[in-house]
């Protein structure tokens, strides 16, 4: 339902039973374009990035993948969390953010108006395995680097962050 798609079931009891699922093609996916992956993989210079998710397993997933490509990864588990690590960082040394958009307590799109007047530079990538096209354009408005729909390949990550990180390869 979330996706706003349906789907046709036909049963025939000889050839079995077919399922047609039908989903709309969004207008625009992520916010800005993402170039193809580079010959070389991203390589951090231990840049701070937060990882703001609601799943356990899924900020682990993400702190292994970003301490693999160099990156000093921190986590929080929902937007109220993220807020408070970023009120202790006053010398304003994490980057990126990487905003999942459905946590307990406050949602992303919350979590990332409030960033907006803490820390209107720090690049932000949301996530979701929800794709709602409301909430792509509120993102959009907020100024939402990239969106990257849940699940996404460590290549799709990788695209994502190398348009917001330079390189340091």
């Amino acid at each position: 339902k979330g996706h706003q798609g349906f789907m046709e079931v036909q049963s025939d009891g000889i050839k079995g039973t077919r399922f047609d699922v039908y989903l709309p093609v969004p207008a625009a996916k992520q916010m800005e374009p993402v170039t193809g992956p580079s010959t070389t993989p991203l390589q951090g210079n231990r840049e701070k990035v937060l990882v703001v998710d609601d799943e356990k397993e899924v900020r682990n997933m993400l702190v292994e993948i970003l301490q693999q490509m160099n990156f000093s990864p921190m986590t929080a588990a929902n937007g109220k969390e993220a807020l408070e690590i970023i009120d202790k960082d006053p010398s304003r040394e994490i980057p990126l953010i990487l905003a999942d958009m459905a946590m307990p307590q406050m949602d992303g799109l919350e979590m990332i108006r409030r960033m907006r007047d803490k820390r209107p530079e720090v690049a932000i990538v949301a996530m979701s395995g929800v794709f709602q096209e409301h909430a792509i354009e509120a993102l959009s408005h907020l100024k939402v680097d990239t969106f990257l729909t849940k699940p996404f390949t460590q290549g799709e990550l990788q695209m994502a962050i190398e348009n917001l990180i330079p390189r340091h390869t």
